[in-house]
């Protein structure tokens, strides 16, 4: 048996305009990866999604990568003088160049979850999971009772406002000042507190004209 007690949330609203300007933001960051690619590239360092997640979070495998690939060329030489001088040389230059690029990757990292990226024709880009992760996460939900019946008076407060102006247009006044506090309105916000101007109410004319501001 279903326990009564039992909420399921319920969808209340909806940012648009608030998903889309995520999403804009995403795909421009992701975008902003691949100016990394050649770099990586010259590097030794595989292009891929497993690569970028791994300068995100440090780079200990791609450092261990570099080091293993540096020691390679290294013991192919068998002058030990020659072996010492280019092993400092490459320490000095490409693990230098690796560190910044780290640096820069980690620095640069989309503001999502890096599961959400994909590589497309060796491009970064956002997966379709990922826009819809983003889109879901404008949605607002009340989850519980409570907060859906705070939502529902907050709207019907709203209706009835919005219902109030239509009744004052005549008058030339609103239900509630909309930016300064001297606008005439029934409706006046003091210090965290509403009070209904009763003398703003007996001063508006049929006409559409306030006798003036106090």
């Amino acid at each position: 048996m279903k326990n009564e007690n039992t909420f399921a949330p319920v969808k209340i609203g909806y940012s648009e305009s608030g998903a889309t300007s995520k999403i804009y933001q995403i795909n421009n960051q992701a975008n902003n990866l691949n100016k990394f690619r050649l770099r990586f590239e010259n590097l030794g360092l595989l292009w891929n999604i497993n690569t970028l997640n791994d300068m995100f979070c440090g780079g200990i495998e791609s450092e261990n990568t570099m080091v293993r690939n540096i020691q390679q060329e290294v013991s192919r030489i068998s002058i030990p003088g020659l072996r010492d001088k280019m092993q400092k040389e490459l320490d000095e230059t490409v693990m230098l160049d690796f560190k910044q690029l780290r640096i820069e990757v980690k620095e640069s990292k989309p503001d999502c979850n890096p599961m959400y990226l994909k590589m497309e024709g060796g491009a970064v880009r956002l997966t379709d999971e990922g826009k819809k992760a983003i889109e879901d996460s404008f949605i607002v939900w009340a989850s519980t009772l409570e907060e859906l019946k705070i939502w529902e008076e907050a709207t019907d407060l709203v209706k009835r406002l919005a219902e109030l102006d239509e009744k004052l247009k005549p008058f030339g006044i609103y239900a509630i000042a909309r930016s300064d506090i001297n606008e005439p309105s029934v409706i006046r916000m003091g210090f965290r507190n509403a009070d209904v101007d009763v003398f703003t109410i007996k001063e508006c004319k049929p006409t559409g004209l306030w006798a003036g501001r106090r």
